[in-house]
């Protein structure tokens, strides 16, 4: 994530979730993990269940993840964990799929049936796939 943002999203958890208040919190750049971009946000604690869930209601409105234990391991800490360290990061961009919006065909084809329950067909088999279930 960027600067600013890392800073505005510091700010917000530490407004937001005051099982923060007075623990390590430290803004530092990401750019030697090949999954994260730009600037990270590390918090050292052991936090209670209600500051865990302000924290992960604060990253999914900013799009953020986290990851917890050590993110650098070493010959000596290879079998270590350090549990009350929290990582959150703005995982680096993939190549999204471009998604077709095949509703927008759909008054095109007023006068094609054969097209028209073809389209039909394709949103059926969508729903299906995307909610596990026939619908009719």
């Amino acid at each position: 994530m960027k600067r600013e943002e890392a800073i505005s999203v510091l700010k917000e958890l530490l407004d937001n979730c005051k099982g923060l208040d007075g623990h390590y919190l430290e803004l530092s750049s990401s750019n030697a993990s090949p999954t994260m971009g730009g600037y990270q946000i590390t918090i050292k604690t052991a936090l209670d269940e209600e500051t865990k869930k302000c924290i992960q209601e604060i990253l999914m409105k900013h799009q953020l993840t986290y990851q917890a234990g050590s993110m650098w391991k070493t010959k000596r800490s290879i079998n270590k964990t350090d549990p009350d360290t929290f990582i959150i990061y703005k995982p680096k961009d993939s190549p999204k799929k471009e998604k077709v919006d095949i509703m927008s065909s759909a008054g095109i084809m007023k006068d094609d049936k054969e097209k028209l329950e073809r389209l039909k067909s394709q949103i059926a088999a969508e729903r299906e796939k995307n909610y596990g279930r026939k619908f009719t």
